[in-house]
């Protein structure tokens, strides 16, 4: 199933069956079928697609996962993720926060085909950066 939206400048919510929700297969194939779209899964089973950051937001999220990755990698301990990486959360959403850190021992729980997909996993860290169309609660959800 594509998408066609008019241009975005917050987030915003689609339901397409509340009564059923999306199984993780119908929401992977709604992705893939999408790769222009930046989509995410609520717990509610809701998708939230997420308009492209501006520059200063990307900038500064460009800087914070430098920063993470760098430690990260003198640390050894975990690997750092990008905003382009999703995860499968307990609650049944699947968020991309702006930048992770997962630990080695999390990552060596997974197969090598499931850390090429969606990781089914909670990371140790997140980082989520405010832009200005963001609102705090929703956020801290």
């Amino acid at each position: 199933m594509q998408i066609a939206l008019p241009e975005l400048k917050a987030p915003a919510t689609l339901i397409l069956d509340r009564e059923k929700g999306f199984s993780d297969e119908k929401y992977l194939r709604i992705c893939k079928a999408n790769p222009d779209l930046r989509l995410e899964r609520t717990a509610q089973g809701e998708i939230v697609i997420v308009p492209p950051a501006g520059a200063d937001s990307d900038y500064r999220c460009a800087d914070t996962i430098a920063q993470l990755r760098n430690w990260a990698r003198k640390d050894g301990r975990g690997k750092a993720f990008g905003s382009s990486g999703q995860f499968w959360l307990p609650s049944g959403a699947a968020r991309s926060p702006d930048a992770a850190w997962v630990s080695n021992e999390q990552l060596a729980t997974l197969t090598k085909k499931q850390r090429g997909e969606f990781l089914r996993l909670t990371p140790e860290f997140v980082v989520e950066l405010m832009s200005p169309s963001d609102r705090l609660a929703a956020a801290q959800r």
